[in-house]
């Protein structure tokens, strides 16, 4: 599973597959990424990893990895939860 975490001066942001959570003195707010493009535009404006040099059928496959693993995690988390 990818992850990536990044502190500043008021909180933490954190990636861990599709998931970014940001943590900070108001509390915990959570999104889950669901485009490539959103996933990618993560990593770069928040994370300053912008993987411009990385060619497009590499980006795109390790998109699919992420979110692959992500629906995966998912529905093992739903399950877990189901009667």
């Amino acid at each position: 599973m990818l992850q990536a975490q990044l502190r500043d001066a008021t909180g933490v942001d954190m990636l861990r597959g599709c998931v970014l959570r940001r943590i900070d003195a108001a509390g915990t707010s959570e999104r889950t990424l669901d485009s490539a493009d959103d996933w990618y535009d993560v990593l770069a404006e928040v994370f300053h990893l912008d993987l411009a040099d990385v060619e497009a059928p590499e980006r795109a496959a390790l998109w699919h990895r992420v979110y692959r693993a992500h629906q995966e995690w998912e529905a093992t988390a739903q399950r877990a939860t189901t009667p």
